[in-house]
């Protein structure tokens, strides 16, 4: 539901786990959020699956940017 938080930043808005006042939709979003009591950790990458080199080269060049981990080759 809230995606990779290692990837691109809250569009327009601050992350849900900042805890400063926000408008009246951010605070209704929050709200919706915190009535989920169960969390699933997915660990699959899907978008970039596959196992032909390139596959493997941009899913490692993602995962690496992802954990701040780039080389001057990526």
């Amino acid at each position: 539901m809230v995606g990779d938080f290692g990837q691109l930043p809250s569009v327009l808005d601050l992350p849900i786990y900042v805890s400063i006042q926000r408008d009246a939709l951010s605070n209704n979003g929050i709200a919706a959020y915190n009535l989920f009591r169960e969390v699933y950790m997915l660990d699959v990458v899907q978008r970039q699956s596959g196992n032909f080199k390139k596959q493997r080269d941009f899913r490692d060049i993602l995962l690496r940017l992802r954990n701040g981990n780039s080389t001057l080759d990526d």
